[in-house]
């Protein structure tokens, strides 16, 4: 685990009361590994676009990647909202459409 976590990951069944940096240590390291076998293959795939899209998104090095991040969030969004309840999509899974423009 990277030396920026200073906390020891909490359970699933406490996400309602993690902090930020549980929430990223969980898209960007921890979630792909607990989640391959706690999803269904098709909820899993949506989950690892916004990963992959996320790490790509977070470093400069992966510059040249931005517009295959872009579309794996555009996936990632136009699954998301077939995977899940209508509820579920907020303005915050919209706004993932825009990230990878405002970085260019």
């Amino acid at each position: 685990m990277p030396i920026e976590f200073n906390r020891k990951p909490r359970s699933l069944l406490e996400a309602k009361r993690w902090k930020a940096t549980e929430f990223r240590q969980f898209l960007f390291y921890t979630g792909p590994v607990v989640l391959i076998d706690t999803l269904s293959p098709d909820k899993y795939l949506n989950f690892v676009c916004l990963h992959v899209s996320a790490t790509i998104l977070s470093s400069s090095s992966y510059a040249d990647y931005i517009d295959y991040a872009d579309s794996l969030l555009v996936y990632f969004v136009n699954t998301f909202t077939t995977l899940y309840k209508p509820e579920y999509v907020s303005h915050n899974i919209h706004n993932l459409l825009h990230i990878a423009q405002d970085l260019t």
